[in-house]
């Protein structure tokens, strides 16, 4: 290994990656010869494609002068081409292709080829591998880097304040680079119906999909039934809506409900501190503390209390506190937007990971106080496109779920003041995909997209109005619904997970709900004179006519008044309400 000499790859003006001598010792080449032919369990298909994407880069000719190490070179493409192109798996077979003969005889007598690899040797090939193909991505930033620290370290002591902010755009550069490079590596999949690669893909898919950790859901029916189940690991979810109408407070609440029911949740390193992170940028980390008081316990203000009483009613009611059967953190970290970009992600990640937290959500408030770490643009409709797809890249790194809230455009509040103002209900249907913010190129890169709006109903109750206007994922046929916020409070959303009847409605609208819930068993009429024959049983009220028909409002040939008693699939108590035949 020390022998080794390693020269970076070029890339062309094009920017494909021409073939470069990279040298390694003899050593070194006969791990990745028994690599190759390895029937270790822990060699994947998609390591021995990341080797035949490193091998491709080399220059044979200029990189060895000598047989033996050219021989081994050989070995190895012949080897791969056994493996991953005619998907031979018995090692004799393999060698047979190799050797280019059914006899046995090998053209490299070398036992130590041959030899089975132990588990550390398999992961220092992986390890060489990945590590290698990351040097194609940085010889530029590298070279960067190291003319600005070569200057600072000549410059007068005077001169070096102003190197300073050079030096750190350099370092971010590369930081930047390592982790596309990661991001490229990881990528780098395969899937066949051939024996081996089938089974092992399946089952490994299948695995994710049945863990615990999946998804993370929230407390809201609605919500979850959208999202097709709750929040998908190495998804980007965005909320929009209107300035001021609930989006960082309805992230607020999301984070605080994935802390109560997840309590199962499968960390990947069972030795630290799972967290929920709100990173906010816009709201202050005191605004937000107090925030999370009135969405946790009580809608009055923190100094309503004593401070014992307010640690105590956090604690109790709402829950907030570490256990072995509430584990999860929730971390909330103010950060100005004017001094981070997307990197910042992966800086808050590692620093929680080194305090022993594992980060299982990232919640940003919200998208236009960040910016883009790889892409400066003026426009911003481009800036936000660039941010959205490097949360995704953040979030597919991490295999996290990655959520964040952008704002509706002009013509959206054009369309919500003149619904508000005619008094009309069930606003947040009035938006569609041409009223998103700046930028459309947000849908490209999000897995899901909702459309917020709280609004009041006729009886002067609170819901918060949500529209799914995308999705990437299986889910149920459920668009919408109307969440009810707690009564008497403003922020908080009312939970009804673990319910055996959600509490949010389909419409707010009272006509079409009074018809919904007649539809749905909740109240049938007919007539066969101006006065309905009606029938109370378990099932609603019925009429006992045979002509039995849907009560509307629209309903002729009725003047009378009747008082009737109906219940609502959706609506969890019984309810009187005085209704009217007839005009």
């Amino acid at each position: 290994m020390d022998n080794r000499k390693l020269k970076y790859m070029k890339k062309t003006e094009y920017g494909e990656i021409e073939k470069v001598p990279i040298t390694w010792d003899l050593y070194t080449l006969n791990i990745m010869c028994a690599f190759v032919i390895s029937e270790n369990e822990s060699i994947k298909k998609s390591q021995l494609f990341q080797l035949r994407k490193l091998i491709n880069q080399v220059d044979i000719d200029k990189s060895y002068n000598d047989q033996e190490r050219i021989d081994r070179m050989t070995f190895i493409i012949k080897g791969l081409e056994a493996k991953l192109d005619l998907n031979y798996q018995d090692r004799h077979i393999v060698l047979c292709h190799i050797n280019g003969n059914a006899s046995g005889k090998n053209f490299i007598e070398d036992e130590s080829i041959y030899r089975e690899l132990n588990n550390h040797e398999v992961e220092f090939i992986n390890k060489l591998i990945s590590e290698t193909l990351k040097s194609s991505y940085l010889e530029n930033s590298v070279d960067n880097l190291l003319s600005q620290l070569t200057a600072f370290k000549t410059t007068d002591a005077i001169d070096k304040v102003k190197l300073i902010p050079l030096v750190e755009e350099a370092m971010v550069q590369l930081q930047t680079k390592l982790r596309s490079a990661r991001v490229q590596n990881s990528k780098e999949e395969f899937f066949s119906l051939k024996d081996g690669i089938f089974q092992e893909k399946i089952t490994e898919i299948y695995n994710a999909l049945k863990s615990p950790s999946h998804m993370l859901v929230t407390g809201m029916q609605g919500l979850n039934e959208m999202l097709g189940g709750g929040f998908e690991r190495g998804r980007l979810y965005l909320f929009l809506g209107l300035p001021g109408e609930g989006k960082s407070t309805t992230m607020l609440n999301i984070a605080y409900q994935l802390k109560k029911y997840n309590k199962n949740y499968v960390l990947k390193d069972k030795t630290k501190t799972p967290c929920i992170v709100f990173l906010t940028m816009e709201n202050s980390l005191k605004e937000t503390v107090e925030r999370l008081f009135n969405i946790s316990t009580r809608p009055e203000s923190l100094v309503d209390y004593t401070l014992e009483e307010v640690m105590d009613l956090m604690r109790t009611e709402g829950q907030l506190f570490l256990s072995d059967s509430s584990a999860i953190d929730i971390v909330i970290k103010y950060a100005p937007s004017d001094l981070n970009d997307t990197n910042y992600l992966y800086t808050l990640y590692d620093e929680l990971e080194d305090n022993g937290y594992e980060c299982i959500c990232m919640i940003q408030d919200y998208l236009k106080r960040i910016k883009s770490a790889n892409n400066h643009s003026t426009e911003l409709r481009l800036e936000l496109g660039y941010i959205c797809n490097e949360f995704k890249t953040f979030g597919e790194e991490k295999q996290i779920p990655v959520i964040s809230a952008s704002q509706l455009n002009r013509a959206a509040a054009k369309h919500i003041d003149e619904s508000r103002s005619k008094k009309n209900s069930d606003l947040v249907k009035l938006f569609g995909r041409d009223n998103i913010g700046e930028s459309v190129n947000i849908l490209e890169n999000t897995d899901a997209l909702f459309f917020l709006a709280p609004e009041i109903d006729h009886e002067g109750n609170k819901y918060l109005g949500m529209q799914l206007a995308k999705k990437r994922f299986k889910g149920t046929s459920r668009n919408h619904c109307y969440q009810p916020y707690v009564p008497g409070n403003s922020i908080k959303l009312l939970e009804d997970e673990g319910l055996a009847e959600p509490m949010y409605k389909e419409t707010l609208n009272p006509n079409v709900e009074r018809a919904m819930a007649f539809a749905n068993g909740g109240l049938t009429a007919s007539f066969c004179s101006n006065t309905p024959v009606l029938n109370n049983n378990s099932d609603g009220l019925k009429l006992l006519n045979s002509s039995s028909t849907l009560f509307e409002d629209k309903t002729s040939g009725a003047s009378n008044f009747f008082e009737a008693t109906f219940i609502p699939n959706n609506i969890m108590r019984r309810k009187k309400q005085l209704f009217r035949f007839g005009k």
